[in-house]
């Protein structure tokens, strides 16, 4: 109520503005048609141009004039530039304006004539009006003031003491256009015009309210779905389909309730295309000061039915997906505000930054360990800098990046798409821009969950990095076609990307048919200087034209546990005993919760070594 409310407020304050500005708008016609007097037949009236007040009227017998010597201007006893209308008639009603030299208006007043008798004013009798000698203006005269009688002028004051008569002519020293029927429609035109906007103003305000109930109804029911599912966990989730095609079907865990006051959102971190994921911090249950950093994912618009469907979906998925130390946890999920038509949260992870950004900030301290020179100036360097204690070099060796914490990479990305297959969730844009660094150098698989609309427009629409296209299979591009395989050639591209530190894929083609002909034609990546052999088999066996014979995660994870084992044991089993630990710590999110805990299985444990 308090949203229809406030949407009623500022619909109002439009309305008024609106009207305001057609009074204004209207201000001019106003003050005209407010000046107006009212002559009698046959009497003379008398008007001093800049002094209304002095105008008169009266029988002051015949006056010379072109048109039978009834009209005519003088300069009165007081050098005002004055007009007077004898016997006047009923064609002498009108608008009788006095401008400037500028076309600025000095008098403005209508005169109406009626047979009623009207009190006669003291008219200007000292006045020396040389009437029969009034002469035409001729051009280049200077022009002081003008008298016009709708728009038409017909004498001027050309000095002090001299007017001249301008037959039917309209001035050429003013710029003000001849009144005309538009002027005279102008007025109610406008009144028309805006009583037109106020109706369509009502219409579209009413059209934007029918529109925003619809939605507050849609997210209303939305959050009572999400409410029943998770009372009545009783839908059947088949084993045999991917999760993303019974995404409806999966339920709502209310235990990963979290209280919305306990969260602090600092800034936005990104944003797609139906949400924003901010950096914030969750404030711990109770008394306790104690802070955890966390990661926020809203809908990119405010209390929008898709875009918070879009989150809703995700987060059921992520929900359903469970926990592993490569993949990245879901902390906890806000839906309090969502049965007042609110928005919907989701708490994740903080991670230090995208796996492309990570490889591209540290490209140039990269340390080749093909190269037994390398080898040897890494070592040498590494004792050198211990020694002498050099701050720069010991930032540079805390930036640096390895052969072996790439051949690591590969590894946990192995591992954690290893535990997405065997919970049948097929990724479908897995790419370095989805994989997630935390400081201690560990990598989380994001965006597993994220609702996509796999048409052609996605395909060729340019995101952040590269189009979604260029790390796609054949079969995804060419047919829709998502599984396992389809993500193990991801994962090759991935490696490419590795080992590339960072490097775009296929700059060279511009649209998903061009790619297709080229892998049709055999066509695949090169393998990069610093990939080593074993990995490039691996990279190869991923672009296998018949996804049958491309391994599986679970093949490719030994591949790389053994690659690293062979280069660098002791970081193989760093990274074991970091993803038990890893685990162990997320297993504990659940104490940050609000919603009823509920006890998880060990299993979790078995599928992360």
């Amino acid at each position: 109520m308090l949203i229809i409310a406030s949407s009623i407020k500022r619909l109002l304050i439009v309305i008024w503005l609106l009207e305001l500005f057609a009074v204004s708008l209207f201000a001019f016609q106003i003050r005209e048609d407010s000046s107006e007097i009212s002559v009698r037949k046959n009497s003379s009236l008398e008007l001093s141009c800049g002094k209304e007040k002095e105008r008169t009227f009266s029988s002051l017998g015949n006056g010379w004039n072109a048109n039978e010597q009834r009209l005519t201007c003088f300069i009165g006893s007081n050098d005002d530039f004055k007009l007077l209308i004898n016997n006047v008639h009923d064609t002498d009603a009108g608008r009788y304006t006095c401008e400037d030299r500028n076309g600025t208006l000095v008098t403005s007043l209508k005169v109406l004539v009626s047979n009623a008798k009207v009190k006669s004013q003291h008219s200007d009798t000292n006045a020396t009006v040389e009437r029969a000698n009034i002469k035409a203006c001729e051009d280049g005269d200077t022009i002081l003031r003008v008298w016009k009688k709708d728009g038409i002028a017909f004498c001027a004051q050309k000095s002090a003491v001299e007017v001249c008569a301008m037959e039917a002519i309209i001035s050429a020293h003013t710029h003000e256009k001849p009144s005309g029927p538009l002027n005279h429609l102008l007025p109610p035109l406008l009144t028309a015009l805006m009583a037109l906007l106020v109706i369509v103003l009502l219409i579209a305000g009413f059209m934007y309210m029918r529109r925003r109930n619809k939605e507050l109804n849609n997210l209303r029911t939305l959050h009572a779905e999400l409410l029943e599912q998770a009372k009545n966990r009783s839908e059947v989730i088949s084993s045999a389909k991917p999760l993303h095609e019974q995404i409806d079907q999966l339920p709502f865990d209310m235990s990963y309730e979290i209280r919305l006051h306990r969260l602090t959102i600092k800034k936005v971190v990104s944003s797609g295309e139906y949400g924003r994921v901010y950096a914030g911090e969750l404030r711990a249950k109770g008394l306790s000061k104690q802070l955890l950093e966390v990661a926020i994912k809203g809908p990119k618009r405010a209390a929008k039915y898709n875009d918070i469907k879009a989150l809703a979906d995700e987060l059921r998925l992520m929900i359903a997906v469970g926990v592993h130390p490569n993949v990245l946890c879901l902390i906890g999920t806000v839906t309090e505000n969502m049965k007042r038509g609110g928005d919907l949260y989701g708490i994740v992870e903080y991670t230090v930054c995208d796996m492309k950004t990570f490889l591209s900030k540290r490209k140039a301290h990269f340390v080749d360990e093909l190269s037994q020179k390398s080898k040897e100036s890494t070592s040498s360097n590494a004792h050198r800098l211990s020694a002498k204690g050099s701050q720069k070099g010991k930032k540079e060796l805390q930036h640096s990046i390895s052969t072996s914490l790439l051949n690591s990479f590969a590894y946990q990305i192995a591992n954690g798409m290893e535990y997405l297959a065997s919970k049948m969730c097929v990724h479908r844009d897995l790419a370095a821009r989805n994989v997630l660094v935390r400081k201690n150098l560990l990598i989380r698989i994001a965006d597993f969950g994220q609702d996509r609309q796999w048409d052609y427009q996605y395909l060729v629409r340019s995101i952040q990095y590269a189009s979604p296209f260029k790390a796609m299979a054949r079969e995804s591009i060419s047919e829709s076609t998502f599984t396992e395989k389809s993500d193990v050639w991801s994962y090759g591209v991935l490696l490419w990307e590795l080992f590339t530190l960072g490097d775009d894929p296929y700059k060279e083609f511009e649209t998903a048919e061009k790619l297709t002909t080229f892998y049709e034609s055999g066509g695949r990546l090169t393998k990069p200087p610093y990939m080593p052999e074993s990995v490039s088999v691996i990279m190869s066996q991923c672009w296998l034209e018949d996804p049958s014979n491309r391994p599986t995660f679970s093949k490719c994870k030994k591949m790389t546990e053994s690659v690293l084992r062979e280069t660098n044991p002791q970081l193989l089993l760093t990274t074991h005993n970091q993803l038990m630990e890893e685990l162990l710590a997320m297993r504990k999110y659940a104490e940050w919760r609000d919603g009823p805990h509920q006890s998880r299985t060990n299993a979790e444990a078995e599928k992360a070594k």
